[in-house]
């Protein structure tokens, strides 16, 4: 049995069940009820293909209805080690990794020939709505003559890359386009091309050549390459799309949420797996409850604190403006009050000036929190301060932590980031954040544009 050389024995945290009033709670997960005691066996099967011959005569050759298979039998998977490792009783193995691995497959399978697989979960698709009103809030079609050229960016930033099916044509149902960008002109009328040296607009187009009449001519075209155009009525957005971009703070609202909403939706998400009647976890005396698990809680009691609101007139303010200007130095942190909670202001502007161009920390606080009596907003709000101007809001014992307190140690996180699928004009961004005392509680980060893979990492440790 090989055991893997990183394992490691975690120590207990001490004092655990000791503060605040126990409660009980129901978590996002649901416990294995029946678990496989026979081993699983992993077989490999193989089968010879033939390719066709470089000349042509052979391809369309209907295959012999005969097929040569080899099974090998793999590795025989034992489940007792991993109810071992389960009960606290055995180690992490390379068996009990491979058999965690098999279980995965196993609760994948069925759910992976009903079901679409979106990264580590699995989606019902249904019909998403993508209308005007979710972008440019307009409700009806009329509202889109004469758009401004604000409100096209706008669509065309939220459209790009949205595949999509054309009605106008039988022949070209299955296939799906990609939009690359949305006419710059205002309609269908106006948007020409060359019609086999002859400039057409695209409405007059579609009447000849689809004996189709534009019921919307005054919106603007889809362009799926250059020359091309189809108008927005005869583009359907082809259903099941996930969406890669960032969520906006619209968005970020659906995630917030009761309690009691989200355990439905899970309840919901259970019942659409079936798992009670997965017919191949049946066959391996494997079953999972239809509850969430209850675990044991504790709520903790409030912290003590302070909060200290100062409400400063426009004669002591200019006191402070005065003495900053006799003082003639850098500030060492501008405090930005934004008059709505919009993004582009707050990341186009005062994040970009301040990181690239000043190089001063910025903190943003909405105009509409500056007197409300919120203690906890404004505990934030000074713990960003402290650990923007270099304070340390928490740290780790350093006897918890002996390989970084005994001997100058370092610890280094690194991650790149990289666009959207389809997107060949931006490049991935590698990030590395290091520690700076020997708590390991101060960070400093570097970042670089690059590839894929993080290729500097040497420079950016400097």
């Amino acid at each position: 049995m090989e055991v893997i050389s990183l394992f490691t024995e975690f120590v207990k945290r001490p004092g655990l069940d000791k503060l605040g009033r126990p409660i009980r709670l129901r978590i996002n997960y649901f416990e294995i009820t029946d678990f496989p005691f026979n081993n699983v066996y992993h077989y490999e099967i193989m089968s010879d293909v033939t390719m066709p011959e470089d000349n042509t005569n052979n391809v369309d050759r209907r295959p012999p209805r005969i097929f040569k298979i080899r099974i090998k039998k793999v590795a025989e998977i034992h489940m007792e080690e991993i109810n071992m490792f389960l009960d606290r009783r055995g180690l992490m193995t390379s068996n009990v990794l491979t058999g965690i691995m098999a279980l995965n497959v196993l609760i994948h399978h069925m759910p992976s020939m009903m079901l679409k697989r979106r990264g580590e979960y699995f989606v019902l698709i249904r019909q998403f709505n993508t209308d005007s009103e979710k972008v440019l809030n307009k409700r009806t079609i009329e509202e889109l003559r004469d758009i401004s050229e604000r409100d096209r960016l706008k669509i065309e930033n939220f459209l790009k890359n949205l595949k999509f099916y054309a009605t106008h044509d039988e022949n070209a149902l299955n296939r799906r386009f990609r939009i690359s960008k949305v006419t710059n002109t205002s309609d269908s009328n106006t948007t020409t091309f060359d019609d086999n040296g002859n400039q057409t607009d695209v409405a007059s187009y579609f009447q000849r050549k689809y004996n189709m009449q534009l019921q919307h001519p005054f919106l603007p075209c889809i362009v799926i390459r250059e020359e091309t155009y189809l108008p927005l009525e005869v583009c359907n957005v082809v259903e099941g799309q996930l969406f890669m971009r960032k969520l906006n703070e619209r968005h970020g609202k659906y995630d917030c949420q009761p309690s009691q909403s989200r355990a439905n939706k899970i309840n919901q998400g259970i019942g659409i797996l079936n798992y009670q009647q997965d017919e191949y976890m049946q066959q391996f005396d494997f079953r999972v409850s239809n509850e969430m698990a209850i675990t044991q809680a504790r709520i903790l009691p409030a912290p003590n604190y302070s909060i200290i609101l100062l409400l400063e007139i426009v004669q002591e303010m200019q006191v402070w403006l005065k003495a900053g200007n006799d003082a003639k130095a850098q500030p060492q942190l501008i405090l930005c009050i934004l008059p709505n909670t919009g993004v582009s202001l707050y990341d186009a502007e005062i994040k970009r000036v301040g990181d690239t161009v000043t190089g001063v920390v910025t903190l943003c606080i909405q105009s509409r929190n500056m007197f409300a009596i919120k203690k906890q907003y404004w505990v934030n709000v000074y713990l960003k301060i402290n650990a923007k101007l270099g304070g340390m809001n928490s740290f780790i014992n350093p006897s918890q932590l002996l390989f970084v307190s005994e001997s100058p140690t370092i610890i280094l996180g690194a991650s790149v980031i990289h666009p959207v699928p389809g997107d060949t004009s931006r490049p991935s961004i590698a990030a590395v954040a290091a520690s700076i005392d020997a708590m390991a509680s101060r960070y400093v980060a570097s970042i670089r544009v690059q590839q894929e893979v993080i290729s500097h990492l040497a420079d950016m440790t400097k």
